[in-house]
């Protein structure tokens, strides 16, 4: 099994501080998401199947992923998008952002560059 090592961008980290407010089983969520994204990394040999979609056009070195239907099973229970980097090369996957789908229609493109 790869051994991929997780860090946050401190804007990140501050969107899971305002999620956690509403919905107490997030950190117990993320954890299981990252978990199935380390497992799934390993079983597709590094890469991530269909359900992570890689983010086009960016036009940057490591490539972006948008994980669509993150949803807290205490609280409020709403639809998140998590955006996430993955670094193969030093087996790391970086989180960059965290938003709510009813409240922000797409990443911020602008804002992925600037973290990279």
């Amino acid at each position: 099994m790869f051994e991929y090592e997780f860090d946050y961008h401190p804007i990140f980290i501050k969107e899971c501080g305002k999620v956690i407010k509403n919905c107490p089983s997030f950190e117990e969520d993320f954890k299981r998401l990252k978990n199935t994204i380390r497992a799934d990394l390993d079983i597709y040999n590094h890469k991530l199947p269909k359900k992570y979609l890689q983010v086009p056009n960016l036009n940057i070195s490591l490539p972006i992923f948008k994980f669509k239907g993150f949803y807290c099973k205490k609280g409020n229970g709403s639809d998140f998008r998590i955006i996430f980097a993955v670094d193969r090369a030093n087996n790391l996957i970086i989180f960059l952002e965290l938003y709510k789908k009813s409240r922000k229609n797409d990443l911020d493109r602008k804002r992925i560059y600037d973290l990279i």
